[in-house]
């Protein structure tokens, strides 16, 4: 798993569909809460790399 952070949203990319990151998306407020959480199979982030 990798997670990455776009100013108030996370990723968590556990994998790969079709070529596109899939994982959860993480929205925060400017304190720190969570305010959204969801499961996308569309991440607009990179995949996880291959482990071949």
């Amino acid at each position: 798993m990798r997670v990455e952070r776009d100013g108030d949203t996370y990723y968590f990319v556990d994998g790969e569909r079709f070529g596109d990151a899939t994982g959860y998306r993480v929205d925060v407020d400017g304190d720190g809460r969570v305010t959204a959480f969801a499961y996308d199979d569309d991440l607009p982030v990179a995949p996880l790399a291959s482990s071949d």
